[in-house]
Order: C-alpha cells, then structure tokens, then sequence
C-alpha cells in the first residue's frame, strides 16, 4: 500500500514493533494496540479523517473500533481474527451497523 501512495499505519503489541513498523518498513504511523485505553481514540488520532481500506487480521475490539472509523465507501479485506482463536467465549463485534450507514464492502479470504 505504501508503495502505491498510501497513508499507512500498522499497530504492534509493542513500543519495539511499532517503532519498526515506522523505521523499517516505512509505515507512515504506528501505535502500540496493549498501551492503548481506548482503540477508537487511538484511530481517530491516527486516521483524523478516517480509514479507508483496512486489513483485518485482529477481530474483537480492534475490528469495532475500525468499523466507527471507515469512511464512506471503504472496503475491509479479512484474512484473520487472531484476538479470537483461542478464547472460550469470543468477543461480540457491536458496530457492524457502520457496513450498512457507510455503504462499507468486507470480504475474507483464506491463504
């Protein structure tokens, strides 16, 4: 994406990760997801006029706080819910109403 012209932000679950995500790998911003009281604030922060295309490999909080940031007309690409895999009873997402009122495509797909 950062090659075609995109505005890019990653989240790690370290200071260390995001920080290689920036100087590595040449993302534009990236965030520490575990320091984080408030997803949604964090994205806001990030992405002030929101999110148009999102790769979704997370699920649980950080897909519901992606779906009150998309912009109108954004498309969501899933290949993964790790934040769900292992848990006895999976998170609920709430904010799927925001496919509908933002006219969002979501598709998966498996490798």
């Amino acid at each position: 994406a950062k090659m075609t012209g995109c505005y890019v932000v990653g989240s790690a679950g370290s200071d260390e990760k995001a920080n290689l995500l920036i100087e590595k790998f040449g993302f534009d911003n990236a965030f520490n997801y575990k320091k984080e009281q408030d997803l949604n604030a964090a994205l806001k922060r990030c992405f002030p006029e929101g999110i148009d295309i999102y790769f979704e490999n997370v699920g649980g909080a950080m897909l519901d706080a992606v779906l009150l940031n998309m912009r109108k007309n954004g498309r969501i690409t899933t290949c993964g819910m790790i934040s769900q895999y292992n848990t006895e009873k999976p998170e609920g997402v709430y904010n799927l109403m925001n496919i509908i009122l933002k006219s969002l495509r979501m598709q998966g797909f498996v490798v």
